[in-house]
């Protein structure tokens, strides 16, 4: 979190940000998307509610401040967006714990056996892909014969990769404007 912090600082220090602009940015309109961006993201209804009132709130201390009425709508959307994007780099930090434990919880499966499936790919990058120090495969040794790397094999094999698929077109919510609020 403090990494984060500092990129914010970092970021606004070379984009030369006078001090009441900064101050407004980092302790008025990043809350405010912060929480937004959770109350879009969470399904659990207790949590929502605590999300949704600590975006009220943010809103308005938001609405209130003095510089929020100095600043021009176009300028308000561009540092809307540039917070919007600053709160999903936050977000984007924690897959360095995901990736730890999705990796603890593969070694916790794998101390329970290997499925037939996984022994035999395993088996097979054992007798064609490791090589030992004169460059030679366990199958080569043994039939007495060259055989193609097992990558650039694989590679030709398998062919082309198909395309991703086409993202869905999804709304993006205005964290500006509150919900509850007719328009």
């Amino acid at each position: 979190m403090d990494t984060w912090w500092f990129w914010v600082y970092e970021l606004l220090q070379e984009l030369r940000i006078e001090t009441e602009l900064s101050h407004w940015l980092t302790q008025m309109l990043l809350p405010v998307i912060y929480w937004h961006h959770q109350l879009n993201k969470t399904q659990n209804t207790a949590t929502k509610k605590r999300y949704k009132a600590a975006w009220e709130q943010a809103s308005d201390t938001l609405m209130r401040h003095p510089f929020t009425k100095k600043i021009s709508s176009d300028e308000m959307q561009r540092w809307v967006e540039w917070s919007g994007w600053m709160v999903k780099q936050f977000h984007r930090s924690s897959s360095a714990v995901e990736g730890r434990n999705g990796c603890l919880s593969q070694l916790y499966h794998n101390g329970r056996g290997l499925t037939e499936k996984r022994l035999q790919a395993l088996t097979v990058i054992h007798n064609y892909g490791l090589k030992s120090k004169d460059g030679t495969t366990v199958v080569m040794r043994f039939f007495n014969s060259d055989f193609p790397d097992l990558f650039s094999w694989l590679l030709d094999e398998m062919g082309g990769l198909p395309l991703p698929r086409k993202a869905r077109c999804r709304h993006i919510a205005n964290p500006m404007i509150l919900l509850d609020v007719p328009l």
